[in-house]
């Protein structure tokens, strides 16, 4: 899995994980440890689901230019997100996250 450290507005924040392939993504973050993770960068993805996790997450849509579209806080386990049909990507974060970063709708990410 490829390394990526992600940028809020401009601002280092954490090293995630990026899944950009079918079998990556459709494991996600079952049966891995959120906290040594971080976070997952799904791509391409509109909308995920919690089953068999064993953590609450927040999820963050982005579009192409990795601008926040939506923001979920704390997704308990075995929930279906709603789909978000302009989102590109999806990353996410152990629950909490994303409030610790900074990261709210219509900020800008980016991942180097």
């Amino acid at each position: 899995m490829k390394k990526a450290t992600l940028y809020v507005n401009g601002i280092m924040r954490a090293d995630v994980c990026a899944a950009d392939s079918f079998f990556l993504r459709l494991r996600g973050l079952i049966g891995r440890d959120i906290d040594k993770t971080v976070g997952l960068l799904l791509q391409p993805c509109a909308e995920i689901h919690t089953m068999f996790m064993s953590a609450a997450i927040d999820v963050i849509y982005l579009d192409k230019d990795n601008t926040v579209l939506r923001l979920d806080k704390a997704v308990e386990p075995w929930h279906f997100c709603k789909r978000q049909t302009k989102a590109y990507s999806v990353l996410e974060l152990s629950a909490g996250r994303a409030e610790e970063f900074g990261i709210d709708k219509g900020c800008e990410l980016s991942f180097r």
